[in-house]
């Protein structure tokens, strides 16, 4: 069984319902289908948003991205359903194809280095990316309470750590999400090959 088959029943669809303690956002719900995907599901968006220097062909990470219990979820958007201020909003020249798969996100059970913390559970967030064309209207906040309510569900007598390594440049965004700063040393990653342009980053996470 993979880990995908232990999605909770709801997991083709979200309600408005679940995201009753995040603000509104210009994104209707109703626009918004959340589900699991397969590993190369991952890569274009990964190479597009996060590490462009890196090439298609290494944007995944065997370590996690191929482990059987890794969760990876996709954001699904029908352009020919957005909203006039959405569309607006999306760039008529854009050199990629508008898909309809429009974030995505992994998930893996990885333990965090500090035996401090008391929780049986520890789950990293890796390579959480949504299109440029769909920032900043709340698909990501969407996105992400959702897959933290699928920890919820798999594990509702644990208590959860939830945690990862921010981009310094989006730490107001995951504040904004309820998460804090896990350690206050920051840290720069350089890419699978060491030859990307440097990015900063901060460990950042929740308990659950």
């Amino acid at each position: 069984m993979s880990a995908a088959d232990n999605f909770p029943q709801t997991a083709s669809s979200y309600s408005s319902n679940d995201l009753r303690t995040y603000p509104r956002t210009r994104v209707l719900t109703s626009q918004l289908d959340f589900k699991p995907i397969s590993p190369e599901q991952t890569i274009h968006l990964r190479h597009k948003v996060l590490w462009p220097s890196i090439s298609i062909d290494d944007q995944l990470i065997p370590e996690y991205d191929l482990e059987e219990d890794t969760i990876h979820l996709g954001a699904f958007l029908n352009p020919h359903q957005l909203t006039p201020s959405i569309e607006a909003g999306i760039e008529a020249k854009d050199e990629d194809q508008i898909s309809d798969l429009i974030g995505v996100l992994t998930l893996a059970n990885q333990r965090y280095d500090d035996p401090s913390i008391d929780a049986p559970v520890h789950i990293q967030l890796h390579k959480f990316a949504i299109h440029p064309s769909y920032q900043s209207k709340g698909i990501g906040r969407h996105l992400l309470a959702y897959a933290i309510q699928i920890f919820k569900t798999r594990y509702h007598e644990d208590r959860i750590l939830f945690h990862f390594d921010a981009r310094v440049s989006q730490k107001r965004f995951y504040e904004k999400c309820g998460m804090s700063i896990l350690d206050d040393k920051t840290f720069w990653k350089f890419g699978k090959t060491g030859n990307a342009e440097g990015v900063e980053y901060v460990k950042m996470g929740c308990i659950i």
